[in-house]
């Protein structure tokens, strides 16, 4: 006689541990910090370079290359410190197969992330050098704003 057994695990299936859904700003959370602390290093570390050329210069060094040319050694230094933040944050969200499109998109978004973060700081010390303060009144303001490299 032959014996069959049975199984229970179906039923036990539902009633398993699910893991918590990650809190909504707990990934903001790391990863804005880290962001700006890199946007700071590098504006730190290469403001006079920063300061002195286009404001495009740092396009190239968050991507890792140029059109029709190579980075310069400031730019290169620049993209060692970027590169493994754009990984990190990869880490942070916690993708799993997603296709190379779905990737590149993603890394657009927060390479452009970067670079405005980077164009705004430049910008925005070029305004205080300039002597552009602030004034309550927006239209004093932009009276005296002076426009400064390209974008």
């Amino acid at each position: 006689m032959k014996k069959t057994t049975i199984r229970f695990d179906w039923l036990f299936r539902r009633f398993k541990k699910k893991k918590e859904p990650r809190d909504l700003l707990e990934i903001a959370g790391e990863m804005g910090p880290l962001i700006d602390k890199l946007v700071m290093d590098l504006f730190i570390a290469h403001s006079r370079k920063l300061m002195t050329e286009p404001i495009t210069y740092i396009v190239a060094a968050v991507w890792g290359a140029t059109k029709g040319g190579v980075l310069d050694e400031t730019q290169q230094q620049m993209h060692r410190l970027i590169l493994p933040l754009v990984n990190k944050i990869f880490e942070l969200l916690d993708l799993r197969e997603i296709s190379d499109a779905q990737s590149f998109a993603i890394g657009f978004l927060i390479r452009g992330y970067i670079i405005s973060k980077v164009t705004y700081m430049i910008e925005s010390f070029r305004n205080q050098v300039a002597g552009v303060k602030v004034i309550e009144k927006p239209d004093d303001f932009m009276m005296n704003v002076k426009p400064m490299g390209t974008a």
